[in-house]
């Protein structure tokens, strides 16, 4: 009796094992051929890319691909998936990883062997590649060797000029300009912007300005611009222009306001009215 209870155990035991087995591959999507991760890379809409460094000359790709439910899968030299290379070490035997970008073809195949999904797997070997900084005007300030497919940004201070700011770069590189990332030579041209500067109006007793008006304005370097004219209680004064609140003898605008040259001050200014007993020369209408 006992031999038959020790029997009917390990039956029910392998019974089990068999049925666990069963569960675990059921959970398994039979019908998808898809690479979920890459150990050292990325993966895309139909597409792989893997990184190594400069003077590596070959990459086991066998442990670096995780598939949806373990599919299987094969690497191709050629876009017709006829060259396999068996092994899934790139570039193969007799080859080597040449710099810049690699190109194979990896064919997943799902468990049930009805679907198969191609990626373009690109393996970029790295080396040097120049950068070249250019400003505004597209003259070049600067140059310096990195390593391509690296995260870069453009660093020369003086592209920017007195009275700009960086706005950001153009590069010759469209794809630099998504993910900030070099991969060839390129040029990097600089994006500036005018600043802007507050003027502000030091009135003295009797002067006020219109209706209206800001008690300071907004100027743009490098530009032209207007500022209020004032009024004066006193009816027997006319205004002459806006002078420096620091320079006596630095004019700023004519009597109406309009600037006698673009602003070329790197910071705002306090302006004093100017006031003459004699009126200003009325000025001959543009024709």
């Amino acid at each position: 009796m006992k031999r038959t209870a020790i029997i009917t155990g390990i039956v029910f035991v392998v019974a089990l094992a068999v049925l666990l087995t069963g569960c675990t591959m059921g959970e398994k999507d039979a019908t998808v051929a898809e690479i979920d991760a890459v150990n050292g890379g990325t993966v895309g809409d139909g597409t792989v890319e893997i990184v190594v460094e400069a003077g590596q000359e070959s990459l086991d790709l066998s442990n670096k691909l995780a598939t949806e439910s373990d599919a299987p899968w094969s690497l191709y030299r050629d876009r017709a998936c006829t060259e396999e290379i068996a092994d899934k070490v790139v570039p193969g035997e007799g080859y080597s990883l040449k710099n810049g970008d690699n190109v194979y073809y990896i064919v997943v195949e799902s468990l049930d062997g009805n679907i198969k999904a191609t990626y373009v797997l690109t393996v970029h070997k790295q080396y040097t590649v120049t950068a070249r900084i250019l400003n505004a005007a597209g003259e070049q300030l600067s140059s310096e060797t990195v390593l391509s497919h690296t995260a870069y940004k453009p660093l020369n201070e003086t592209v920017i000029p007195t009275g700009y700011r960086l706005e950001g770069w153009i590069s010759t590189d469209p794809a630099w300009d998504n993910d900030g990332i070099i991969r060839r030579d390129t040029d990097f041209t600089a994006v500036i912007a005018a600043k802007s500067y507050t003027v502000t109006y030091s009135l003295k007793e009797g002067e006020s300005l219109p209706v209206g008006t800001d008690a300071a304005a907004k100027v743009t370097f490098d530009s032209e611009y207007i500022l209020a004219v004032p009024l004066n209680s006193d009816s027997g004064l006319y205004f002459v222009g806006w002078r420096s609140a620091i320079d006596d003898d630095l004019m700023l605008t004519d009597e109406t306001g309009k600037s006698l040259a673009v602003w070329s001050r790197d910071a705002g200014l306090s302006v004093v009215a100017v006031w003459s007993d004699v009126q200003p020369p009325v000025a001959d209408p543009v024709p």
